[in-house]
């Protein structure tokens, strides 16, 4: 469904609702975008459009790497300081919901909440 994808977080929003969080190998720079996928239809008839995930993490801030000159991700491990944030995860408790990622390529790890949208 996503093919170059690097990993992804997941969260059942619903019965029919999930929530997955990703990050793109080859993307300008590498982010953290959503998309929703409606599970009502059988399995292999879920569909997402893997060119259009809204982004909702950027690295714009130094901690990220967003001080760092942008350039496109690639396959395996950062090594060295870049301008992406990668390796979503997701957790839940008491009510709310923390993406977190790896910042600066792999140098650090940073966690945000999610406030949904009334």
């Amino acid at each position: 469904m996503f093919p170059t994808n690097r990993h992804y977080g997941l969260q059942r929003l619903d019965d029919d609702l999930l929530r997955v969080l990703l990050t793109r190998r080859f993307d300008r720079p590498e982010r953290v975008m959503v998309v929703i996928l409606d599970l009502s239809n059988p399995d292999d008839e879920w569909r997402a459009n893997p060119h259009s995930p809204e982004t909702v993490l950027w690295s714009d801030r130094d901690y990220g790497g967003g001080d760092l000159p942008l350039e496109t991700s690639g396959d395996g491990a950062a090594y060295e300081p870049m301008r992406a944030l990668r390796d979503s995860a997701v957790v839940e408790g008491n009510g709310r919901t923390y993406p977190y990622y790896a910042v600066a390529g792999e140098q650090g790890m940073a966690g945000a909440e999610i406030y949904e949208r009334r």
